[in-house]
């Protein structure tokens, strides 16, 4: 009897460590056993492997189980379309998938070929561990603009995220409190300002104000996503950040990210 129970016990657990987002440790206590350790030893007693064997071996021979990609990054990330990567660095992509899945991603540049497709000109791929959580890691791209990225999770056919308008440049971080939030509407030489050419090479973002995750941002219009100076957003993003990027941005010539991060 005590044999009997044990098996249903550990085909009860391999069922449930199919599921996304469900720990080996919660599958153990629900299926009655007392500690991590009795739940592993019997599962190789009842199975011949261990767990986690027993997950990859369940994805790997049913690709299609895959769910969808959850997300890139949490929403107030600025891993959106219209951002910037720093250049010469490693590039990271994390976010999540279903468990163990194959993510793929793409960066493809402006250019068409005679038939108007795209030229890939950097591609890789990481897995999912066995919570969904993947982290991507490309090689460095020089100073660039006008890409687009493409994610996706291979052999499930669902479409991919694409994000457009991507630069390759330096990233500056503008933090502080109320005399680097100071708006750039309330600069005295806002209107000064307001006339100069718009400068599409500068990229900015201002971080939404929230003091924990799952808090309700108090922002007006303008925070989490990308914007150019040609965006009204740029009316309440920091005076001293903008004035910084725009005289960088000359000198430098490459194009420039700036993040608002104030409170």
């Amino acid at each position: 009897f005590y044999k009997y129970v044990n098996q249903k016990r550990i085909e009860k657990a391999a069922e449930m460590l199919t599921e996304p987002n469900i720990s080996i440790t919660n599958v153990a206590l629900s299926c009655g056993f007392e500690s991590l350790s009795s739940f592993i030893r019997m599962f190789k007693i009842v199975k011949g492997l261990y767990p986690l064997a027993n997950v990859i071996n369940y994805y790997v021979k049913h690709p299609a189980s895959y769910r969808n990609f959850t997300s890139l990054a949490p929403r107030e990330s600025p891993v959106k379309s219209g951002m910037i990567f720093q250049r010469d660095k490693e590039i990271h992509i994390y976010g999540d998938a279903a468990p163990l899945a194959a993510v793929a991603a793409d960066f493809y540049s402006a250019d068409s070929s005679a038939s108007g497709r795209l030229h890939p000109i950097l591609s890789g791929k990481a897995h999912a561990d066995t919570s969904g959580h993947f982290l991507l890691t490309l090689p460095p791209l020089p100073a660039s603009k006008s890409l687009s990225l493409q994610i996706y999770v291979e052999n499930t056919g669902e479409p991919p995220i694409l994000l457009t308008d991507i630069s390759f440049g330096d990233i500056w971080i503008a933090a502080g409190q109320s005399n680097m939030e100071f708006f750039l509407k309330y600069d005295k030489d806002f209107e000064a300002v307001s006339r100069l050419p718009r400068n599409p090479e500068i990229h900015m973002f201002n971080m939404p104000q929230q003091a924990f995750c799952g808090h309700n941002s108090h922002n007006r219009s303008g925070y989490g996503y990308w914007f150019r100076d040609d965006d009204s957003a740029v009316n309440t993003f920091s005076a001293p950040a903008y004035s910084f990027a725009r005289e960088i941005q000359e000198a430098a010539g490459i194009p420039i990210g700036i993040i608002g991060c104030n409170w």
